[in-house]
């Protein structure tokens, strides 16, 4: 069996440029999530809010999924 290089693909520099811009994309949507909870938190002081706007960001994904 022969050697392989699990970093094989990090020597295209399409595929890094790829993988650096899903990285980025995914930390954006994070960040995202977090500041629109801390906004609408901020503004109406009240956590039933803050988990109904954590619901609607989730059901898409849900409703796709399946």
């Amino acid at each position: 069996m022969a050697n392989h290089d699990p970093y094989a693909a990090l020597r295209y520099a399409n595929f890094r440029r790829l993988i650096l811009a899903y990285s980025a994309t995914t930390v954006a949507r994070e960040a995202q999530i977090v500041v629109v909870g801390w906004q609408i938190f901020a503004i109406t002081n009240d956590p039933l809010s803050l988990g109904l706007i954590g619901l609607a960001e989730a059901v898409p994904f849900i409703a796709v999924a399946l």
